[in-house]
């Protein structure tokens, strides 16, 4: 992993992508980041906002809504997948990448996101880089536990 020169790079979820007119603030601060709207509190904020306003559920529970044809449950987490291949398209568009491995929460609600998540990462890849492998991390969601653990390794080092 490269640090940048302040520390900060690869912040993918702080990667603006929601004009502004439907802006949500990010966990940093800042409105419309990535990760306002593909996180599993966003998904689960974008599910409450529709299906049971003032309520709060956790994205295993929307996952769960989505996989028994809840389609409030289903849109939000595919709109949240859309939003994320989109982004996960231009940053491999830029850095002209070999492929695209995802990790994470999210990535436990399973096919209901990662198959949307494909497809729309394979239609927006500009098509002379669609050859871009889509995989999902096979640590799962301890991968990001164990990349932080592994960071803070080498920092003590």
């Amino acid at each position: 992993m490269l640090e940048g020169a302040n520390g900060a790079s690869g912040a993918l979820s702080c990667f603006p992508v929601i004009p502004q007119a439907t802006e949500r603030r990010c966990p940093c601060g800042e409105l419309g980041h990535l990760e306002a709207y593909v996180s599993g509190p966003a998904i689960s904020a974008s599910y409450a906002e529709i299906a049971q306003p003032g309520t709060s559920l956790r994205l295993e529970e929307v996952a769960t809504r989505a996989q028994l044809g809840d389609r409030v449950a289903l849109d939000a987490i595919i709109h949240a997948a859309r939003i994320l291949g989109r982004a996960l398209a231009q940053v491999s568009d830029f850095l002209d990448l070999e492929a695209i491995i995802v990790g994470g929460g999210v990535t436990s609600v399973g096919p209901v996101l990662l198959g949307p998540l494909e497809e729309t990462i394979a239609a927006a890849v500009k098509p002379r880089l669609r050859l871009v492998e889509f995989r999902v991390a096979k640590l799962g969601v301890a991968a990001v536990c164990i990349g932080a653990a592994q960071a803070a390794m080498v920092t003590q080092s």
